[in-house]
Order: C-alpha cells, then sequence, then structure tokens
C-alpha cells in the first residue's frame, strides 16, 4: 500500500452579517472560503450557512442551511472532494 501527502496553505477569506429584531430574534449569514491554484494543484474551501435565530441573556437557538465543500487536486494522480449540504439546528447556553 502506497501513501501519498500533499500540504498545501489555502488562506480564506470570511465574512457575517446579522440583523437583530425585537425579543431576541434575527437573521444571519455567515460564510469562508476560497479557491486557489499552485500550479499542478488545486484547492477550494467553502463554509456557507445562513437563517434565523433567537437569543437571550444566557440561551441560543438557531436554524437555516449550510453547505460545505472541501476539494482538492493534485495533477492527475490524486482528487479529494468532500461536501455536505442541508439544514440544520443548533442550540447552546452560555454562561
Amino acid at each position: 500500500e502506497e501513501e501519498e501527502r500533499v500540504r498545501v496553505a489555502l488562506p480564506v477569506l470570511a465574512g457575517a452579517v446579522e440583523l437583530h429584531f425585537p425579543l431576541g430574534f434575527g437573521v444571519f449569514a455567515e460564510g469562508s472560503g476560497l479557491a486557489a491554484n499552485y500550479g499542478k494543484y488545486e484547492a477550494k474551501y467553502f463554509d456557507v450557512r445562513g437563517g434565523v435565530n433567537w437569543k437571550s441573556r444566557f440561551i441560543f437557538v438557531q436554524g437555516g442551511y449550510q453547505y460545505l465543500l472541501l476539494y482538492g487536486k493534485a495533477s492527475d494522480e490524486m482528487e479529494v472532494e468532500y461536501g455536505l449540504a442541508g439544514p440544520f439546528v443548533s442550540a447552546g447556553a452560555k454562561l
């Protein structure tokens, strides 16, 4: 069995926006990612999500849609692609 690793630095840009409404409700959109080519190497990373949320002083709940893509290619011999997309729900507590 043969194993080959290729490590390439991929700088990432990110941004986020959130609009607040009365009673702790809001909408949000956030994302990070970048695509780059280094000669025979190619890399892509994107993580984007958006949705609605509710926040109090100690508790938060949010739900929406998320898209994640991780892609790498080294010449014609190695190619990796991983992606997830779909709805999500999260909740948590802050102290």
